[in-house]
């Protein structure tokens, strides 16, 4: 396995490292980059003169990262020349209806025995992928990903998978081969406060009353002044979320508006009866989760590998002058052998647990996924 690097630079793409050697080896490229950067420019074209028989996959994002650095260059991308494994992509676009039945029948068409992992990467705005813990996956088989962002503004994001692309543009990847090692983690940092509560009142991803009272009081309550600068200010104090009382595993949920009528809207769905609690963190504990996702992520081998890291821009909210100490401590831990290369999304995809195979909708949290080949 090979990797190279790009930066965007006075519209075109420069290689920062040239190693492959036979432009048309190259299985897969993956590029992140500011929304203009990413709607303005075909990268389509421009990198197929690069690479003309390569998936190429472009996701607009809160951030961009390549090595130990954070938006350094508007766009960065990573080629990925397999010497044996393979990679198959597909797109779909998704709306309101049957997104679950439509990226299931997406999935189905990529799964053979040869499939290792999937990648997903969605629209960031009204995702809708609380569904993805019920997919119907091969055993063995893991998932991880992210959804697009726009620089907070939280406007529209913008997916492509070669010449095809949109703001409601859902991607699927698959990496095949014997030869290919997959290795996930994830880790959050926040913690809970404040007293239990219970949804009283919800539709979809919208909750209107918790403990039969307005929604957005709670929030009032709690954050003081910083609740007129809602939901910008909630970045810093999303929900965990349990289905019932004895749940033992819990959900992070992001607030992404605040509707005319008080009503919150959440990044997923929230049913009615789910008890939640607020979170808070700070620099140290989401240093401190960084650390520990990179220690889950096993060495396979000593040969160069390519690892995608993906975290969630409330993170970097809260880091903000501190941000790349995060990618820093990552690089330490997993060292120089592997290529860094991710962004900072809406929401990510990860394993419920290392040893499950199931993954699900994130907030809030740091995903490193790396690829090792034999």
């Amino acid at each position: 396995m090979i990797t190279e690097t790009l930066a965007f630079t006075d519209t075109q793409w420069q290689k920062i490292e040239q190693k492959i050697q036979i432009k048309e080896s190259v299985d897969i490229v993956f590029v992140f980059g500011d929304i203009d950067t990413v709607e303005k420019y075909n990268h389509y074209k421009l990198l197929q003169t690069f690479y003309p028989k390569a998936q190429i996959i472009i996701t607009s994002t809160a951030g961009n990262i390549l090595d130990t650095s954070i938006d350094t260059y508007s766009a960065v991308a990573s080629a990925i020349c397999f010497n044996k494994a393979y990679v198959k992509a597909c797109s779909l676009q998704i709306g309101s209806n049957s997104t679950k039945d439509k990226i299931q029948h997406a999935i189905d068409s990529l799964q053979n025995d040869d499939l290792k992992h999937l990648f997903l990467f969605g629209p960031g705005i009204q995702n809708e992928a609380n569904f993805l813990d019920t997919l119907e996956i091969k055993a063995g088989v893991t998932i991880s990903g992210g959804f697009a962002g726009d620089a907070f503004r939280f406007d529209h994001t913008y997916q492509q998978l070669n010449n095809q692309g949109s703001q409601n543009t859902f991607i699927i990847i698959g990496l095949y081969g014997s030869t290919l090692h997959i290795e996930t983690s994830s880790e959050t940092g926040w913690q809970e406060f404040g007293s239990q509560r219970v949804i009283t009142k919800a539709k979809k991803n919208i909750i209107y009353e918790i403990d039969n009272q307005p929604a957005i009081e709670l929030y009032k309550r709690y954050l003081g002044k910083r609740a007129n600068d809602l939901p910008k200010s909630a970045l810093r104090f999303p929900l965990s979320i349990k289905d019932h009382q004895n749940d033992k595993s819990r959900v992070v949920r992001a607030l992404t508006q605040i509707n005319q009528d008080n009503s919150l809207t959440f990044s997923a769905e929230i049913k009615e009866g789910s008890i939640v609690k607020l979170m808070k963190t700070n620099v140290h504990n989401t240093l401190d989760s960084a650390f520990l996702a990179a220690k889950k992520i096993r060495p396979f081998n000593s040969n160069s590998s390519l690892t995608l890291v993906i975290s969630c821009c409330a993170r970097r909210n809260v880091l903000k002058q501190f941000s790349e100490e995060e990618v820093e401590l990552i690089q330490d831990i997993l060292t120089t052998k592997t290529q860094l290369i991710g962004f900072y999304s809406y929401g990510e995809i990860a394993p419920i647990h290392k040893i499950e195979e199931k993954s699900i909708l994130r907030n809030h949290t740091l995903t490193i996924t790396t690829i090792y080949e034999e």
